[in-house]
C-alpha cells in the first residue's frame, strides 16, 4: 500500500473515533478491546500464467501482445491538458481519446455535446475517435465523472476497467487518454493497468483559478461562496462534495474563500500526479520550451523524437501571471498558507511522542 494510500486511511480511522471499552456487569471486567482490522495489500499480485500447463489460458496481465503501452495524461481543468492531447492527435500512430470520463459520453454518439471553448486553438471536434466505437454509452455505467473520485489500488471497480479496456482495445493505433477525472485515481489506474505510461500536466494555480473563473470580473477576491455557485465552471464544489470523506480538510466550514479551496485540491493533486506518475510537466515549461519538452515526452512515451519540431510548432504560446490582474500576491500567498497549514495536518507524520521513553535496564 502506498505511503499516500495510508495516510488517507489512517486520517480516515482517526476521524472513525472508537465506542469507549464496555463493562461485562456480569463477569467484573471489561471486554477485551476488538483486533484491528487489516486490510490485506494486494497491488503486488498479478494474474500470472500457470507455466506448468501450457494449456490453460493466460490472463491479461501475462498476455504480452507486444504493442506499446498506452498513455495516461491526468491533470486538473485548464491546466493546458488540451493542449496537449491535441499534440498527441497531430502523431502519427496514436489515436488520442479526449477526457474519456466526460459525461456527454454517457449519450449516444449523435447526441454528444460538442465542447466548443474557444480557448482550444485549432480544435473544433472532440469526440471523433469514440465515434467507431458503437454503443460506447452502454460500457459508460455509472457517474465516473463526478462520483469515486478517489480510488486506491484495492477498490473493485470492474465496470470502469471494462469501459477504459474498451478504448484501449478499440484504438487502431496506440491509446493515449486525457484525463481531467483521475486525479486521485492513479493508484487504482497503475493496478488495474500496471503497463500504462502515466504522464502528469500540472499549471500555475494562481493563472488556472483566473482561467477556472473564466470571467474573472464577475466574481471578485471579496465575493462569498453563495456568489461563487454562479461561476463554478468546473465542479469545484461537486468535487468537494465527493472528495471530503477522504480529504477532511475539503471543508467549507474551516475553508474562509473559494480559492482557498481550489488550491487545496490542486495541491492534492499535484502531490498525487508527482507520486503516482512517471513523468511530470509543468504548462508554463511546454508554453516556454516546447520542442525541449516534447523531447522529454517522447523520450518518456518511446515516441519518435523527429515528430518533435512538427508537433512543437502547434504550441501556441500565451501569457502567463495574468492573475496579478485579479488580486496583489499578498492576497494569494495569505490563502495559500492557510490551505498549506491544513494540508500540514493532514498529511503530516505521526507525531513524535509527548515524553521520551524510558531507558530499559539489563536484567540482573
Amino acid at each position: 500500500m502506498s505511503q499516500l494510500t495510508a495516510l488517507v486511511r489512517a486520517w480516515k480511522a482517526r476521524r472513525s473515533a472508537a465506542e469507549p471499552d464496555c463493562d461485562d456487569t456480569l463477569v467484573l471486567q471489561p471486554l477485551p478491546a476488538p483486533p484491528e482490522l487489516r486490510h490485506v495489500d494486494w497491488s503486488l499480485l498479478k494474474n500470472g500464467a500457470a507455466v506448468e500447463y501450457p494449456e490453460l489460458a493466460a490472463g491479461s496481465a501475462a498476455a504480452a501482445t507486444g504493442d506499446a503501452p498506452p498513455v495516461f495524461i491526468t491533470a486538473r481543468f485548464r491546466s493546458g491538458s488540451t493542449l496537449l492531447w491535441n499534440l498527441f492527435r497531430h502523431m502519427p500512430g496514436i489515436t488520442a481519446y479526449y477526457e474519456p470520463l466526460h459525461p456527454t459520453l454517457q449519450l449516444p454518439s449523435a447526441a454528444r455535446v460538442p465542447v466548443g471553448d474557444p480557448t482550444h486553438y485549432g480544435v473544433d471536434n472532440y469526440w471523433s475517435e469514440y465515434e467507431r466505437i458503437e454503443g460506447l454509452e452502454n460500457w459508460y455505467t455509472e457517474p465516473w465523472h463526478a462520483r469515486n473520485l478517489y480510488l486506491d489500488a484495492l477498490d473493485w471497480k470492474p465496470a470502469l476497467m471494462a469501459y477504459l479496456q474498451v478504448l484501449i482495445r478499440s484504438a487502431p493505433a496506440r491509446p493515449v487518454l486525457q484525463f481531467n477525472r483521475v486525479d486521485f485515481r492513479l493508484d487504482w489506474l497503475r493496478h488495474v493497468f500496471p503497463d500504462a505510461l502515466l504522464v502528469h500536466l500540472f499549471r500555475h494555480p494562481r493563472d488556472q483559478w483566473l482561467s477556472a473563473l473564466r470571467k474573472p470580473d464577475a466574481f471578485g477576491p471579496a465575493d462569498s461562496l453563495e456568489q461563487f455557485v454562479h461561476h463554478d465552471h468546473f465542479f469545484l464544489q461537486e468535487w468537494v462534495r465527493d472528495l471530503a470523506t477522504h480529504f477532511p480538510v475539503l471543508d467549507w466550514q474551516i475553508v474562509e474563500h473559494p480559492y482557498r479551496m481550489f488550491y487545496l485540491l490542486w495541491k492534492l493533486s499535484y502531490i498525487w500526479g508527482k507520486a503516482y506518475s512517471g513523468l511530470s510537466v509543468a504548462y508554463e515549461q511546454l508554453l516556454a520550451t516546447p520542442r525541449a519538452t516534447l523531447g522529454e515526452l517522447c523520450e518518456y512515451a518511446g515516441l519518435d523524437r523527429q515528430l518533435v519540431p512538427q508537433i512543437a510548432a502547434l504550441v501556441r504560446s500565451s501569457g502567463n501571471s495574468k492573475w496579478r490582474t485579479y488580486a496583489d500576491a499578498t492576497w494569494f500567498a495569505a490563502h495559500e498558507r492557510a490551505a498549506e497549514a491544513l494540508l500540514d495536518t493532514l498529511l503530516s507524520r505521526s507525531p513524535a511522542p509527548a515524553h521520551e521513553a524510558a531507558p530499559l535496564r539489563a536484567s540482573a
